[in-house]
Parts: structure tokens; C-alpha cells; sequence
């Protein structure tokens, strides 16, 4: 089952958008019209409809198809969970916020959409003229002719009795529908949503001013479109849409920065600090991503395809992203059971060194450069120090395997992650003298013997000064490793937020389970194995009973930006939750906030309608990805267990 080959086989909430004046039928350029007049757009020219500033596209070769696969899956039977009501109704909130009841928020509503549906049916975010987000969906609606003047009729009458503004104007043999709603506040710019239809092709969008970019060519044929980027081109040639069992029900492409630059120009600055920083370090060199999803509801619930599009130039921090394809790259079953997520891949340690150089002179020296590295040669050179020299005496005898492990702990107030760490070592003798001579005469570090092991373990500087702050100070220089353990055991260099991480893997209780004893664990690496059969530099597993349980139990009572992890923070920022706590109230705080659903126009969700995680958790199964580096970019499968 090789992944590659088998297709070949078969805002935050406080910000409001930027004003946007009113548009009139009368501005509509006809350049999209005048190209439709020219015949009908086959399924695989859409992409080439929209323009090249489309930053988010996302398409189904069969709407109907898309509805049968979509209700086999386990996230479909999660919304339809009874549990799920009060979060569903605070989505049909969050998504009716600007626009009266009874219009449709994108314009059709999901019945209406599928009785015009004849097949294929996309949906995009792109930029338009003015620099603002627009979106846009396009519908082939082949003999579905009186149905689609149904809609469009219903939707006129539905729009008046709204008090909007509908006017028309036939323009290259189409009719435009422009219906300017009324502000939903006052002085606020009307909502837009504009239609035609021609050649057997339904549009439909929420800024008229965008038809003049669908095509991106004028009349002559000049200019670019999405289907000719070289990011959308090489996901779609790495995601093909055969799968064993069937086609794709979903295909998709994303600009990561360009479509948060255009999508975050309603959040204020703190929010883009993030995005701002990785373009400084050269993470820029990731231009596209894409993916094609197939429903199965059987052995899998889902088969996904994802490519990566990064041609470089991996400069900076960037210079991390360097991981070499290895012909079979293990998943270690020596791991304890209670592991939420695990992550194995193949690192040029050597260029990883010095992409963190970069993040170090940035978040700990003030963004001048070469600290890090006088740092390293302070180590190596002055005089009472380890006389350590680190790439050359413990970088370069590490193999560059990297495990990266979140363990499920039960701290006494819920269960929270542990991370570990663990480093494949070329050379033992070199690597322990390595960290024998860094370590022994460190004030802040402590040795214990464990088993037979040398355990290193890093003093809570907070805990002996009480006066110093964990985000760092002059006697705090670096990042806090307090309570950080490390320890060579075997071919493995372990690292750990928690000594006792280590303790219980060096010295486990009696009976106690390893993950490879997990039925899944054994399932996920059979399909695994088959999967990667031409090589991979990165596998990974996730068990959502213990991975899903703590960011969604933060995500309910608003301290998911306050996670220690990095996924969680990334998904609370894209969910537009603000660090300080203020972007939604805590559960059962009885209070109105950001994102309360006692806000009507708020621009978060209000996750406190969540249920708690137990009485949603069996609809979650164990996941597992593989990929490998493809060209100009990578190749990832990922795949769900069916139930």
C-alpha cells in the first residue's frame, strides 16, 4: 500500500474587516463573462477560472458523493451528537452574525446547493483589487437549468423581504444579481452577494468587484490563474485523487502566508506577531499546501494525501527544515502506554543547530546576531568552562533520528502532556564524555543514578530564587530548562520536561504496559510499514482518548493559548483566541465576553458550549501519518481508523 503509488494502481474577536463601500451592478467588469461565453468549462478548468490571488480553494468533483462520504465519518456523527446541539447552534450564530435569518450566510444554503449541483462545486478565498478578502463559490450546474431559476428566484424574493437593495444588469449575456443587504450596524458598509450564471456555471460571491479576477486573463488571454502557480501545481501532482476504493471526496490548497496576511488584516498587531516573526525567519520558504481527502467509513475512516510546497530558499530559522528520507524510519515501541502523540523523523541535526542559532539570537539576545554563537564558544573556549565543543563533540556523534513524545499524565488536576525527546546516538562513548563534561560541574544541575543510569536533571530556578520570573531576566539568560531532565540511555539521547518521565521509562513498575502492546499501535505500524515502502523521514501517531483531552478541555474554558504546546497555541491563533484570556469567558464564569453567545456579532465561537470530552470522545480514532521529502516539497499520507 504504498501511499504515492496506489493512485496510480486504481480575529480576534475585538477587530472588525476594513469598510467596503457599496457595489452596483453597474461596476461589473465582464471579463469572466466574455471568457465562459467561449464554451463550457470542463470539471478541471475551475482552478483556471479563478485568479492567481486565490489563497484558499477548496473543491468536490461530486456534491452528492461529498454528502454520501462525509456522513460515514466519525466527525460527522460527533456534530450530529445530541451532546453537540449547543456548539451547533453557536457555529449557525457565529456564521449568521452578519447576515438576517433568513439569507443564507455563503449565499445558497446546503440544500439549495445540492438541487442546483450537477457534479463538480468549488469554494475559494481570494484577494481582491482593493487588497481586501472575498469569497466565491462556482457550481457546474449542467440540466439542472429550472432548478437553478428556482433558487435564484427564491433567493431574490428572500433578499427583498430582508430589505436589501437587488439590481441587475445583463452584461456578455448574463444576468448579474447584486444584492446589497442592509448594514448590520450602523455606518457599517452593506453585506454583498452577488450571482450569475453562464455556460452551465453558477457563481456566487460576497464582492461583485471580484468577477474581473476570475479568470485573471483579459480578452486576449493574458494573465495568471491559480491552476498555473507552481504551488497549486505541484500539490495537485503529489495528491492524486485515486484512492484504492474509490475518488477523492474533497480536494484542497492553501497559501499559509499570503492567506493569513489577507484574512488577519482585521486582527491587530499582537495577533500577527507570530506570522510576522516566522516570514523574519525565512519560513517564507513554504509557499503552498494542499491535499486530496477520501471519506471511507469502513478500515479507515478517512485517507488523506497532503503536499507540502517549499522550494526554498531555507535561510535563518528555516534552515531547520532539513530532513533527509531514510529508507524505513521507526516508530519505538519501547515507549510507555501512555503516549497522546509521537513523532519520529530523520533531522540534519547539524543544519537544525544552526537554524536554532537564529531563533536564539531572536527570542534571547534581542535580535542581534551571533549570540548563540558566542554562547557556543564560551562553552568551548573560556576559561573554567566545559571546554565543550558542541557540534563537534556531541552533534556530530548523534544519528540524527528524533523521537518527539507527548505523554498523558495525571498531575492531580486533570490529566496534562509531558514531553520527551529522544536523540539516536552514532557514537555512546563520545556522546556520554560529551555530556558528562557539560553537565557535572553546572551548579544548576543535579546527577542521580536511576538504574544503572546517569540521570541529569535541571534545578527549578524558580522554585531556589523566588524572585526570578520564568520569562526570563538577566540571571535567566536562555530558556528556562527547570525541571528538564536528560539522560544516555543506549542508542538514545533522552531529554524530558519531567524527571520522572524518565524515572518511569529507566525503571518502569512492575507489570507495566509498553505502547507496543497497544492493539492500534500494532495496527497504525503494519499499515505504516506498507505505506512507506519507497522510504520516509517522518511517521507519527496520535491516539486522541489522551492526545484530543487537553487542548480541547483548554479550548472550553478559554486558556488554550495559554498551552505549553505549540500545535495548541498555533490552532488558538487561527481560531482568533488572544493569549491574556479576554478573547471568550471561562466555562461557567455567567459572564458576557469576546465570544459569548450573548454577543451577537462576536468574532470568536463561544467554546464553552462544548461538552465535556467524555461524552464525545468515542468519536475519535487513532491516526497515523508517514511523508517523505519530494522535490520542491513533501509528500504526506495520513490516514484515521475506522470504528
Amino acid at each position: 500500500m504504498d501511499f504515492h503509488s496506489t493512485a496510480t494502481r486504481s480575529g480576534r474577536a475585538a477587530a472588525r474587516p476594513p469598510r467596503r463601500r457599496p457595489l452596483a451592478a453597474g461596476l461589473l467588469p465582464a471579463s469572466l463573462l466574455l471568457l465562459l461565453a467561449g464554451g463550457h468549462a470542463a470539471a478541471t478548468d475551475f482552478a483556471n477560472l479563478l485568479p492567481a490571488t486565490t489563497n484558499v480553494w477548496v473543491r468536490t468533483a461530486d456534491v452528492a458523493q461529498l454528502e454520501k462520504g462525509w456522513q460515514k465519518t466519525g466527525l460527522a456523527r460527533l456534530l450530529d451528537d445530541q451532546a453537540m446541539r449547543p456548539f451547533r447552534n453557536e457555529i449557525d450564530r457565529f456564521v449568521r452574525r452578519r447576515t438576517p435569518a433568513e439569507i443564507p450566510p455563503f449565499g445558497l444554503t446546503w440544500q439549495q446547493l445540492k438541487s442546483v449541483a450537477a457534479g463538480e462545486a468549488c469554494a475559494a478565498i481570494l484577494k481582491t483589487p482593493s487588497g481586501q478578502p472575498a469569497w466565491v463559490i462556482l457550481i457546474h450546474v449542467e440540466d439542472r437549468g429550472e432548478r437553478v431559476v428556482k433558487v435564484l428566484d427564491d433567493l431574490r424574493q428572500a433578499y427583498r423581504q430582508a430589505g436589501a437593495r437587488v439590481t441587475e444588469k445583463v452584461t456578455a449575456g448574463a444576468t448579474v444579481t447584486v444584492c446589497e443587504l442592509p448594514p448590520t450596524e450602523p455606518g457599517a458598509a452593506r453585506p454583498v452577494r452577488a450571482y450569475f450564471l453562464k455556460n452551465d456555471i453558477l457563481v456566487v460571491t460576497d464582492n461583485a468587484a471580484v468577477v474581473s479576477q476570475f479568470s485573471g486573463r483579459r480578452e486576449d488571454g493574458v494573465g495568471e490563474t491559480l491552476g498555473q502557480q507552481a504551488a497549486f501545481r505541484y500539490c495537485q501532482r503529489n495528491c492524486p485523487t485515486r484512492f484504492p476504493h474509490g475518488p477523492a471526496h474533497l480536494q484542497w490548497f492553501l497559501d499559509p502566508f499570503a492567506s493569513e496576511a489577507l484574512l488577519s488584516r482585521s486582527r491587530g498587531d499582537d495577533e500577527r506577531d507570530s506570522w510576522q516573526w516566522a516570514r523574519k525567519q525565512g519560513f517564507t520558504a513554504i509557499r503552498g499546501m494542499g491535499g486530496a481527502i477520501r471519506f471511507e467509513g469502513k478500515k479507515f475512516d478517512t485517507l488523506h494525501r497532503i503536499a507540502v510546497y517549499a522550494p526554498g530558499p531555507f535561510d535563518l530559522a528555516a534552515g531547520m527544515l532539513h530532513f533527509p528520507n531514510v529508507g524505513q524510519l521507526e516508530l519505538p515501541g519501547w515507549l510507555p502506554a501512555n503516549v497522546a502523540r509521537l513523532t519520529s523523523l530523520q533531522w540534519d541535526l547539524s543544519r537544525a543547530l544552526n537554524g536554532y542559532g537564529h531563533l536564539f539570537d531572536d527570542w534571547y539576545g534581542e535580535g542581534e546576531p551571533g549570540v548563540f554563537e558566542d554562547v557556543l564558544a564560551g562553552i568551548r573556549d573560556d576559561p573554567g568552562s566545559p571546554g565543550v565543543d558542541v557540534r563537534k563533540d556531541l552533534v556530530a556523534n548523534l544519528n540524527g533520528t528524533v523521537v518527539s513524545a507527548a505523554l498523558a499524565v495525571n498531575e492531580g488536576q486533570g490529566l496534562v502532556h509531558q514531553t520527551l525527546f529522544a536523540v539516536g546516538v552514532g557514537d555512546r562513548q563520545a556522546v556520554a564524555t560529551a555530556l558528562r563534561n557539560l553537565l557535572e560541574s553546572d551548579p544548576d544541575v543535579i546527577r542521580r543514578e536511576v538504574a544503572g543510569q546517569t540521570l541529569w536533571v535541571f534545578r527549578d530556578r524558580v522554585a531556589a530564587q523566588p524572585t526570578v520570573d520564568r520569562q526570563g531576566t538577566e540571571s535567566s539568560f536562555g530558556p528556562d530548562l527547570s525541571n528538564y531532565a536528560l539522560c544516555q540511555w543506549g542508542d538514545w539521547l533522552l531529554v524530558a520536561t519531567r524527571a520522572e518521565v524518565l524515572q518511569a521509562i529507566l525503571q518502569p513498575p512492575p507489570q507495566a504496559k509498553t505502547l507496543a502492546d497497544q492493539p492500534e499501535y500494532q495496527q497504525v505500524m503494519q499499515i505504516l510499514t506498507q505505506a512507506a515502502r519507497s522510504g520516509n523521514d517522518l511517521r507519527r501517531i496520535a491516539r486522541p482518548h489522551l492526545d484530543l483531552q487537553v487542548p480541547y478541555q483548554l479550548l472550553r474554558v478559554g486558556k488554550l493559548p495559554h498551552s505549553r504546546a505549540l500545535r495548541d497555541r498555533l490552532l488558538a491563533s487561527l481560531l482568533g483566541l488572544e493569549a491574556n484570556g479576554d478573547s471568550q469567558p471561562s466555562a461557567g464564569n455567567g459572564q458576557s465576553g469576546a465570544g459569548s453567545k450573548n454577543d451577537q456579532h462576536s468574532e470568536t465561537l463561544d467554546f464553552t458550549t462544548l461538552p465535556p470530552f467524555d461524552l464525545v470522545k468515542d468519536h475519535f480514532t487513532t491516526s497515523a501519518w508517514v511523508g517523505q521529502r519530494r522535490g520542491d516539497g513533501w509528500a504526506l499520507f495520513r490516514f484515521t481508523l475506522g470504528k
